[in-house]
């Protein structure tokens, strides 16, 4: 909006003054906005710091390692992301007065969920595919056999399937490169992931499993900010 004395004008994409703008501040441009719940919004770098100071006295007096936190390839995080099996529509071009544009796809409202795992030293561990349902007619990692399958009714991670995923995928990935133990492993707090019988099992292997601070995973959680993030 431009106000002058006796009038005001507004300037849309369309008008060279909107253009002229971007041309005298290239660093700017329009962007997507994402939306940011309010818990998330005031997570401030004072809690980060004292999250990251928090986790350093625990390795160092709980877990009694104090190499542990210089040691890439004992540090895992871990994080899962929903792929809905519906798309949504994109734009494309058609003639002018077309009341609708129609594309042919799947009307299926569930959805897979993905698991995935990775060191700080980039080892990457198999995706788990968690679909929805509990039988098949046919082998859905067909073509992508590296892969390991997970099944909950409804195609998100629950707390059995977690569980299932640290005996299959995770202790079994890390004990073949003889990663030295004990092996921290940073997640969220999602219900899914907190249960005593996960515990037990990461006790049992030498796995630290530590939560990530709470609502900051859109900060400081590697695998949602630089894997799913550009996915």
């Amino acid at each position: 909006m431009m106000r002058g004395k006796h009038r005001s004008e507004t300037i849309g994409p369309e008008d060279h003054g909107w253009m002229g703008f971007f041309r005298r501040h290239p660093q700017l441009s329009l962007r997507t906005t994402i939306q940011l719940g309010k818990e998330r919004a005031i997570i401030s770098p004072e809690k980060i710091s004292r999250w990251f100071d928090d986790l350093k006295r625990y390795v160092e007096n709980e877990v009694g390692d104090k190499d542990l936190l210089n040691d890439p390839t004992r540090i895992y995080n871990a994080d899962e992301t929903g792929v809905s099996l519906c798309q949504k529509g994109s734009q494309v071009v058609g003639l002018k007065g077309a009341p609708v544009m129609y594309h042919y796809g799947n009307s299926d409202k569930s959805q897979i969920t993905v698991m995935g795992a990775c060191s700080a030293a980039a080892h990457f561990l198999p995706p788990m595919l968690i679909f929805p349902g509990k039988r098949f007619s046919y082998n859905p990692l067909e073509g992508f056999e590296e892969a390991a399958l997970g099944r909950s009714e409804t195609g998100w991670i629950d707390s059995e399937v977690f569980n299932q995923w640290l005996e299959n995928v995770f202790i079994p990935g890390v004990e073949a490169r003889n990663v030295k133990k004990p092996v921290l492993l940073l997640i969220d707090g999602h219900s899914s992931h907190v249960t005593l019988k996960a515990s037990d099992t990461c006790v049992q292997h030498g796995i630290e499993l530590y939560c990530l601070l709470e609502h900051a995973s859109h900060v400081i959680q590697p695998l949602d900010l630089r894997l799913f993030g550009s996915l």
